[in-house]
């Protein structure tokens, strides 16, 4: 799937439980009930709430 939206897609994915932010300082993303929860492989247990905040400048990607 990401392939093929990098390479042959114009169109972001969408669907109903998906939400596209851009250019946010800050989300933060909640559930109903606790849902585990993962950062870059690494288990971080199981939340209800999760913030994340934007870093500027913190990643350069070169293609």
């Amino acid at each position: 799937m990401i392939r093929h939206i990098l390479t042959e897609s114009d169109a972001l994915p969408s669907g109903r439980n998906l939400v596209q932010l851009h250019d946010e300082a800050e989300f933060t993303l909640t559930a109903d009930r606790p849902v585990a929860f993962q950062l870059d492989g690494d288990y971080l247990g199981e939340r209800e709430r999760v913030t994340f905040r934007s870093t500027p400048n913190a990643l350069q990607v070169l293609v």
